[in-house]
């Protein structure tokens, strides 16, 4: 299987994950952005991978039509106990980072950016995999866009 072929269907599989079903592939937006993390710091509890907690700084670099920089950083944290999205600290009231560790320890990250003038939300979307207690897992790194969608703001939630 050709690397583009990958790409596209983990970027499949992460537009399904997305918190709207009722939104559209956005394909003439432009993925311009990256996850920058620092301060990363991911824990599970010795002999038990359901009890972890998460936290970092997150910001948001690259700047285009429908997608505004937001460098930050915004804080992030979460554990196991979560089982979706959670959002980072406050950006404004149109621009959200979320973030959320599942069991499989893929990180995903979610930058939703309300467009008020068409009504409209781009969610821009990657994912890293990390590991928990590990001395080697990076506390500081950048995660390219990878995928994108839209929906109208009324689909949101």
């Amino acid at each position: 299987m050709h690397f583009s072929t990958l790409l596209a269907a983990g970027a499949a599989s992460l537009v399904a994950a997305a918190p709207a079903p009722q939104g559209q592939p956005a394909p003439s937006t432009l993925l311009v952005g990256t996850f920058k993390v620092s301060q990363f710091n991911y824990t599970c509890e010795a002999g038990n991978a359901n009890n972890c907690q998460w936290s970092f700084n997150l910001g948001i670099w690259g700047e285009g039509e429908n997608h505004p920089a937001a460098p930050g950083p915004y804080f992030c944290e979460g554990s196991s106990a979560n089982s979706f999205f959670k959002a980072c600290n406050r950006i404004n009231d149109t621009q959200t980072l979320l973030a959320y560790i599942p069991p499989s320890n893929m990180l995903q990250f979610q930058y939703d950016v309300d467009v008020e003038s068409d009504m409209t939300t781009y969610a821009y979307f990657a994912q890293a995999l990390v590991r928990p207690n590990d001395a080697a897992q990076p506390q500081n790194f950048q995660v390219p866009e990878t995928a994108v969608k839209q929906y109208a703001m009324s689909d949101s939630c």
